[in-house]
């Protein structure tokens, strides 16, 4: 029952497993993303809608094809969030992601919406983040289904530990 204060709650960690524990969390951060991130992580999920998430997950996968139109995310390019993923080597990498981005609002509702940015997120970042040679377009799908199925995994045990202590984060 005790109540633990996390002032910069980062990628929500500290949150998680108080809640694990059966305590009640508080967590802010001054960054959106953080605050995103903790959020994504300290969801309560339904067996349905992590069912529904693998499907998405899956039947995402051949829509994610090089060839096929994507639309070009303007206002993310001027924001310089392009930045990183506008060279040679990473286009395959930024047009996977802007396909799968425009399925992401065909899911049910925000949470789930959450759950996927957050999985696209966490893809990018293992395919973007100190690397010397930047994986294919094959293997960020591949990833990606690695990523959804942990976070599934992840999900599944947070809700039953959050479960068994009584309290909804």
């Amino acid at each position: 029952g005790d109540l633990v204060l996390d002032p910069f709650v980062g990628g929500g960690t500290t949150l998680v497993e108080a809640c694990a524990l059966g305590r009640r969390a508080i967590g802010t951060d001054i960054n959106s993303l953080g605050v995103f991130l903790a959020e994504a992580k300290t969801t309560v999920f339904k067996q349905a809608e992590l069912r529904r998430l693998r499907a998405w997950a899956y039947g995402l996968i051949p829509k994610l094809n090089l060839r096929k139109k994507s639309v070009h995310a303007r206002e993310w390019a001027e924001l310089g969030y392009h930045k990183n993923i506008n060279s040679k080597n990473t286009w395959p990498i930024r047009k996977t992601l802007e396909l799968a981005l425009r399925s992401v609002q065909r899911l049910n509702g925000e949470r789930e919406r959450k759950f996927a940015r957050c999985a696209l997120l966490r893809t990018a970042q293992w395919a973007l983040d100190c690397r010397e040679d930047i994986p294919s377009a094959m293997e960020l799908r591949e990833q990606f289904l690695i990523s959804v199925e942990e976070m599934i995994d992840g999900a599944r045990h947070f809700t039953l530990a959050v479960r068994e202590h009584g309290r909804n984060p």
